[in-house]
């Protein structure tokens, strides 16, 4: 690892070959009780793009060990800084980055059937298509990129020549990508033309119009910790490292941590709840793990724009068998905060977020003459409305449960002002703004 006093910076060249970078962050004990704590921050560069990738986490004293776990992806240099804390004293800023790894240099980005399409992040920075028998060859015939805005929606479509080795660079599948792709999407094809492999490439994968929600662990937290020292936060698995196992039923979307743990998620406003099934892993009843426990509280914060924190929810779980659902309003929060805190020890306080989900904020969009509503909750409404002389002359309707869209070319013809509404049929209230389409 790395011993440094604060204020410190390390820098380490990439160079893209690397998807990930864990590390346990602290005090080094030879310290003792000196020192106000000092900062960690990390940050990427990605070219001439700088991007922090670490929440600034304030490590006050001893024997309170962090971990980092962070997406490097595509980050040509990684820079580590820790700077004095807040009452600014450098005495016994002795900070470690202990144990820090880089891991590289594959990741499979799609796998289906016999046939895996994998992203090399090493040297050659490849995309290779392979039968899962990882011999390597080239056992594929033709391939097809298609560039996709935001929404999703196809922009345009190429094919993609790949070398004997069956190789191409990632750079070269972004390479020539229309104005306005934000995802890149390879597919390959067999000599019959079955589609046997494909995957999002260097980006994340849109969430489709017909989906209201996307589960939290399948987006990157912007820091995570957890109380089991050496222990990697559980994804989609519990802490010990089984599958997440909550009174009896298996998840295998969610987060599996240790108390005391904290996770705190960039939302920008861009969602409307978060839901999970939280409680004690069943993991813990397991005949090689002991009893000596008496639970965790679960917390949820929303964080604003100045970094105040509001609390949305707290449950007390003393042990395994009990599951409550969390289901909070999270419209226009910047940050969500999860927290869970030990009660007298943390013995066996393996903490779940099972089946976690960020709804997506409905919302309409005009696409050319259509007006789509795009994840829309169970028991919408599509409404278009037609004024004329200030008063209403015709209106449409359709059910919008998740997608739903009313061609409007004809209908702006008939009125000076037309105005499309998305309705919840069940509280009889507005799910967005009115849009303005004439």
């Amino acid at each position: 690892g790395l011993g440094l006093h604060a204020d410190s910076e390390a820098i380490y060249n990439l160079d893209e070959n690397y998807y990930r970078f864990t590390a346990v962050i602290g005090m080094d004990d030879e310290i003792g009780s000196n020192g106000d704590g000092a900062v960690f921050e990390v940050y990427g560069t990605d070219g001439d793009n700088v991007e922090k990738l670490m929440y600034s986490q304030t490590v006050a004293t001893i024997n309170d060990p962090h971990i980092v776990d962070l997406d490097v992806f595509g980050i040509k240099k990684l820079r580590l800084v820790t700077n004095v804390g807040s009452a600014g004293n450098a005495d016994g800023d002795h900070t470690d980055w202990a144990i820090p790894m880089l891991w590289g240099s594959t990741r499979d980005i799609s796998t289906g059937g016999d046939w895996r399409v994998e992203a090399s992040t090493g040297a050659d920075k490849y995309v290779r298509i392979d039968r899962n028998n990882g011999d390597g060859t080239a056992d594929y015939f033709y391939s097809k990129l298609v560039y996709l805005d935001s929404d999703g929606e196809v922009i345009s479509e190429r094919s993609e020549g790949f070398t004997s080795a069956g190789n191409t660079t990632i750079q070269a599948l972004k390479d020539g990508a229309p104005e306005g792709t934000a995802f890149t999407k390879l597919e390959v094809r067999n000599s019959e033309g079955e589609l046997i492999g494909s995957g999002f490439v260097g980006t994340g994968e849109p969430v489709p119009a017909d989906e209201d929600f996307i589960y939290i662990s399948d987006i990157p937290a912007e820091y995570i910790t957890q109380g089991w020292e050496g222990m990697i936060p559980g994804i989609n698995a519990a802490i010990g490292g089984r599958s997440i196992k909550v009174n009896g039923t298996h998840y295998k979307k969610g987060l599996g941590l240790h108390a005391d743990s904290e996770v705190v998620y960039d939302l920008d406003g861009r969602y409307s709840r978060f839901t999970a099934v939280i409680g004690i892993d069943d993991e813990v009843n397991s005949e090689d793990m002991n009893n000596d426990r008496d639970g965790a509280t679960f917390r949820v914060y929303s964080v604003n724009e100045e970094g105040e924190d509001e609390l949305l929810y707290e449950r007390y779980i003393n042990a395994p068998g009990t599951s409550p659902t969390v289901n909070v309003d999270v419209s226009g929060v910047k940050q969500l905060r999860l927290e869970t805190n030990m009660g007298g020890n943390n013995a066996q306080d393996h903490t779940d977020w099972a089946d976690a989900k960020l709804y997506l904020k409905p919302e309409l969009v005009l696409d050319g003459n259509t007006v789509r509503a795009m994840h829309a909750p169970e028991g919408s409404e599509l409404i278009v409305a037609v004024y004329k002389d200030g008063g209403l002359v015709e209106v449409t309707r359709t059910a919008a449960d998740k997608v739903g869209e009313i061609s409007v070319s004809e209908l702006k013809d008939k009125g000076d002002r037309v105005s499309a509404y998305l309705w919840n049929t069940k509280t009889m209230t507005p799910l967005t703004e009115a849009l303005e389409v004439k």
